[in-house]
């Protein structure tokens, strides 16, 4: 009887099998780090959808092949570095590491001074191996290239003067059109409106000014915080790839990369005019000017009294030098 061909994994798969649904079980228990770690698989942050997602932006069709480093040897190419994967390496935000610094992966840069032929090291001691050369420039491709995190989706910046975006050379990734990014904005929310305090309930209640719930309404998000914040710690590795097409060109155009405004350890200008704000009554404002006075009020006492010792100071220092 035939053995199947997959018989000396099964042990294995079996395995990884009985530790993913650990995982998932301790991620339904409320383990936050299963949980996450069961974000970043669904939405390409590790494992082999990661390297799909990788896939478009690692490749060029529209980019002429380099020359071989060894004449003979049709697989010597240098690797390519297209124009998003460039944007990414040198951006902290998609980087799993410390970013890049332009230029680094250049052969001037990356290769020591002995490969080049007209250099003093390769007259001393000869010609730098080629094939030491290759492999160089594809270990230090491969190691940065797992540190980039991919982005989701590639968006189009609007065109100057209300033109149509023009796509221009940007190619679509595998989650181009399926709006996971703002799904992901969009059960997170927004920050909601502050409660009220004790004193601000019953001064309420009392005027009959809000009956009922006297808390403001919340905007639409999910309703477990839990839950809120590990897909806030998801946004924050999940780059958003922006492409700025040129006027009048159909390439050309920059990428630019950025972090969603609702991901974790963001706070612009932009999510904060999104935060409902409550005015201050005539009460609390009377106490915050007051709080303001006194400590301008201590400010000067104490700036006052360091002048009159320095002064103190520097009278005793000119009677001892009169003495």
């Amino acid at each position: 009887m035939l053995a199947p061909s997959g018989a000396p994994h099964i042990q294995t798969r079996i395995k990884r099998a009985t530790r993913g649904l650990r995982k998932l079980k301790a991620a339904n228990a409320g383990n936050y780090e299963a949980f996450e770690s069961m974000l970043d698989l669904a939405y390409g942050r590790k494992g082999k959808l990661k390297w799909e997602l990788l896939q478009p932006i690692l490749t060029d069709p529209g980019t002429p092949l380099p020359p071989r480093i060894i004449p003979q040897v049709e697989n010597s190419r240098p690797p390519v570095y297209t124009k998003p994967l460039i944007a990414l390496l040198t951006t902290a935000q998609s980087m799993a590491t410390r970013p890049l610094k332009k230029g680094v992966w250049t052969p001037a840069k990356l290769l020591p001074s002995r490969a080049n032929e007209c250099s003093e090291e390769a007259h001393i001691f000869g010609p730098f191996s080629k094939r030491r050369e290759y492999n160089m420039q594809q270990k230090f491709f491969r190691t940065e290239k797992a540190k980039v995190r991919p982005p989701l989706e590639t968006t189009i910046a609007l065109a100057p003067q209300d033109e149509p975006a023009n796509p221009g050379d940007t190619r679509p990734l595998p989650f181009q059109k399926l709006g996971l990014l703002s799904d992901i904005e969009r059960l997170v929310g927004t920050a909601g409106p502050p409660p009220l305090t004790r004193k601000e309930r019953k001064a309420a209640n009392a005027t009959n000014e809000i009956g009922g719930n006297t808390d403001p309404p919340s905007p639409p998000r999910h309703p477990s915080r839990w839950v809120r914040r590990r897909y806030r710690a998801l946004l924050a590795k999940v780059p958003v790839l922006t492409y700025t097409p040129k006027p009048g060109q159909t390439d050309g155009g920059t990428y630019s990369v950025r972090l969603s405004d609702r991901a974790a350890g963001q706070s612009t200008s932009a999510s904060a005019s999104n935060v409902a704000l409550r005015e201050i009554d005539d009460v609390n404002l009377a106490w915050l000017r007051l709080g303001m006075e006194e400590n301008t009020s201590t400010e000067n006492y104490t700036k006052k009294t360091k002048d009159k010792s320095s002064k103190n100071d520097n009278n005793a220092g000119e009677e001892v030098q009169d003495e």
